[in-house]
């Protein structure tokens, strides 16, 4: 299944930002916050699991993907964020 890139770039900051996804356990409907469809969620998931980004805890017809730390050092390189670079833009954000 093809994912659009822009909803492959909010999955990844949502999970950068976030340390964790919470996602509905059905292919129908959209995600609550993110507007992506459910399907495409969990299709994306299941590839960030199998490179180790992801681990995923199954509860009651929901599963919460909790990033691990090469998960998130990898983001960081692809979305090209630093340290620095959030504190920046959490401190912009709290000025606006």
């Amino acid at each position: 299944m093809l994912i659009p890139t822009p909803n492959k770039y909010k999955i990844k900051r949502r999970l950068l930002e976030k340390k964790a996804l919470l996602l509905e356990d059905t292919v129908l409907g959209n995600h609550r916050d993110l507007e992506i469809p459910n399907l495409q969620l969990k299709v994306f998931m299941k590839t960030m699991i199998s490179h180790g980004y992801v681990q995923k805890v199954h509860i009651w017809r929901h599963s919460y993907f909790l990033l691990t730390s090469l998960g998130e050092s990898r983001l960081r390189e692809e979305l090209v964020f630093t340290d620095e670079g959030m504190a920046n833009q959490e401190a912009s954000a709290a000025v606006a």
